[in-house]
């Protein structure tokens, strides 16, 4: 693992607004999450059956209505995730164990991860002055565990989807089984474009780049997996 990893990742951390806990329309949040669960193959026929396991999926708390307190418990087991890994790569740079990386062993690390490829570019002293420049919160030439995950924030809006952008409150309406069951259905039709029951390929990429995710990959038997819609042969 090279030096930047620990950086990086916490860069990534930094990235994202640090305060409140942010939330999205419930409505929004679970049209998104399906979107992505509309693969070619999928049959009408098995839909009551799936939409029923997705649903559970959802309902993080397992209160039988799908709303804020989902999206919190799925903001809180994303952010413990990302504590972990930053965690995780902290420990591997910390050589001696004492919870703070010392410019000594920045500089083991990353020699012995120099790079081996031509061309590849190789500057501990960068890597490490980067690292003291954002991490090191009291100047003091060493990177803490407290100093790393002080660069965390409090929340991350890790669930929020191209259709999920203004906030949500707790007085706004739960998504119950009723309405989520029309939804399903809805967005099946939408997506069943010939209505003959089944996702080609080309309607399922097609319902998913409508609502902005990236496309589904057909997978055969033996081979590697291929996207769902061939691109045209080109012109004369």
């Amino acid at each position: 693992m090279p030096l930047s990893s620990l950086f990086l990742v916490a860069a990534l951390f930094a990235s994202a607004p640090a305060g409140a806990l942010m939330f999205v329309h419930t409505l929004g949040t679970v049209e998104w999450r399906l979107v992505g669960r509309f693969q070619p193959g999928l049959a009408r026929k098995d839909l009551a059956a799936r939409a029923g396991e997705w649903f559970v999926a959802f309902d993080k708390n397992d209160d039988g209505v799908i709303d804020w307190r989902d999206d919190t418990i799925v903001l809180e087991l994303d952010m413990a995730s990302r504590r972990a890994m930053a965690i995780a790569y902290f420990l591997s740079l910390d050589l001696d164990g004492d919870k703070v990386v010392t410019e000594r062993e920045a500089r083991t690390i990353a020699v012995s991860q120099r790079p081996t490829r031509a061309g590849q570019t190789y500057d501990p002293d960068m890597l490490f002055r980067s690292a003291v420049a954002t991490y090191d919160l009291d100047k003091n030439g060493r990177v803490s565990l407290d100093e790393m995950l002080a660069a965390l924030p409090a929340h991350t809006p890790s669930i929020r989807g191209p259709k999920s952008e203004a906030p949500l409150t707790p007085d706004d309406p739960a998504l119950q089984r009723a309405g989520y069951d029309a939804l399903v259905e809805a967005l099946f039709t939408s997506a069943d474009t010939d209505a003959d029951g089944v996702l080609s390929g080309e309607e399922a990429n097609a319902f998913r780049t409508r609502h902005g995710a990236a496309p589904a990959l057909v997978r055969t038997p033996g081979k590697p997996p291929i996207p769902a819609t061939t691109p045209a042969p080109p012109g004369p």
